[in-house]
Protein backbone atom coordinates (compact mmCIF):
# COMPACT_ATOMS: atom_id res chain seq x y z
CA UNK A 1 0.00 0.00 0.00
CA UNK A 2 1.47 3.36 -1.06
CA UNK A 3 1.68 6.20 1.43
CA UNK A 4 -0.41 9.22 0.60
CA UNK A 5 0.93 12.70 1.08
CA UNK A 6 -1.21 15.39 2.63
CA UNK A 7 -3.05 17.56 0.14
CA UNK A 8 -1.16 20.67 -0.86
CA UNK A 9 -2.21 24.00 0.55
CA UNK A 10 -4.53 25.92 -1.75
CA UNK A 11 -2.63 27.97 -4.29
CA UNK A 12 -3.20 31.72 -3.92
CA UNK A 13 -4.58 33.27 -7.08
CA UNK A 14 -2.79 36.05 -8.96
CA UNK A 15 -4.12 38.63 -11.37
CA UNK A 16 -2.40 40.69 -14.07
CA UNK A 17 -3.74 43.96 -15.43
CA UNK A 18 -2.68 47.26 -16.96
CA UNK A 19 -2.87 50.18 -14.57
CA UNK A 20 -3.88 53.76 -15.38
CA UNK A 21 -0.34 54.45 -16.56
CA UNK A 22 -0.51 51.57 -19.03
CA UNK A 23 2.04 49.48 -17.12
CA UNK A 24 1.42 45.80 -16.51
CA UNK A 25 0.93 45.00 -12.83
CA UNK A 26 0.48 41.80 -10.90
CA UNK A 27 -1.27 41.25 -7.58
CA UNK A 28 -1.30 37.93 -5.79
CA UNK A 29 -2.55 36.35 -2.62
CA UNK A 30 -6.24 35.97 -3.43
CA UNK A 31 -7.61 32.93 -1.64
CA UNK A 32 -10.25 32.03 -4.19
CA UNK A 33 -10.82 32.54 -7.86
CA UNK A 34 -13.95 34.54 -7.04
CA UNK A 35 -11.88 36.97 -4.92
CA UNK A 36 -9.45 37.47 -7.82
CA UNK A 37 -12.30 38.03 -10.29
CA UNK A 38 -13.95 40.51 -7.93
CA UNK A 39 -10.71 42.52 -7.71
CA UNK A 40 -10.32 42.53 -11.50
CA UNK A 41 -13.92 43.72 -11.83
CA UNK A 42 -13.20 46.51 -9.34
CA UNK A 43 -10.07 47.60 -11.23
CA UNK A 44 -11.95 47.59 -14.53
CA UNK A 45 -14.75 49.74 -13.06
CA UNK A 46 -12.22 52.24 -11.66
CA UNK A 47 -10.48 52.44 -15.02
CA UNK A 48 -13.76 53.09 -16.84
CA UNK A 49 -14.84 55.85 -14.42
CA UNK A 50 -11.52 57.73 -14.46
CA UNK A 51 -11.79 60.93 -16.49
CA UNK A 52 -9.72 60.78 -19.70
CA UNK A 53 -7.86 63.96 -18.75
CA UNK A 54 -6.91 62.51 -15.36
CA UNK A 55 -5.76 59.26 -16.96
CA UNK A 56 -3.62 61.23 -19.43
CA UNK A 57 -2.11 63.28 -16.59
CA UNK A 58 -1.26 60.09 -14.69
CA UNK A 59 0.36 58.58 -17.79
CA UNK A 60 2.41 61.75 -18.30
CA UNK A 61 3.58 61.74 -14.67
CA UNK A 62 4.51 58.08 -14.96
CA UNK A 63 6.89 58.86 -17.81
CA UNK A 64 8.86 61.51 -15.87
CA UNK A 65 12.14 60.79 -14.15
CA UNK A 66 12.46 61.79 -10.51
CA UNK A 67 14.67 64.70 -11.52
CA UNK A 68 12.12 66.00 -14.06
CA UNK A 69 9.31 65.69 -11.54
CA UNK A 70 11.34 67.50 -8.87
CA UNK A 71 11.99 70.39 -11.26
CA UNK A 72 8.23 70.77 -11.80
CA UNK A 73 7.32 70.22 -8.14
CA UNK A 74 9.83 72.59 -6.55
CA UNK A 75 8.45 75.88 -7.98
CA UNK A 76 4.95 74.99 -6.72
CA UNK A 77 6.20 74.83 -3.11
CA UNK A 78 6.34 77.92 -0.95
Amino acid sequence: MAARSAPAAPHPYSIRFRDALGKQREESGYGTQDDAIERLTQLHAEKKTTAPSLAAARRELGQLTVEEYAKQWRPRQR
